[in-house]
């Protein structure tokens, strides 16, 4: 039988991981606003970031975002030859 402190616990840690989906889902939108707002006109280095971003969000991979980042800031570098 679960006691009403686990179940207390288990009750906020789901409301906490809702509350963190509603955020991510929010910062998704923004992003795909952008993306069609900004698609015409915007370096497609930009878009690549706001889709890596809008991805990320929708899924929870962080590791996605940071990959990309680090590749393209890897990539601008060896273009300058800095």
């Amino acid at each position: 039988m679960i006691t009403a402190q686990k179940y207390t616990e288990t009750y906020n840690l789901w409301s906490e991981q809702l509350r963190e989906n509603a955020e991510r889902i929010v910062r998704s939108s923004e992003a795909r606003k952008y993306l069609i707002k900004n698609s015409a006109e915007a370096p497609l280095e930009d878009l690549l970031l706001e889709a890596v971003k809008c991805i990320s969000d929708l899924t929870g991979d962080t590791i996605l975002t940071k990959t990309v980042i680090r590749n393209l800031e890897r990539r601008r570098h060896d273009n300058t030859g800095i």
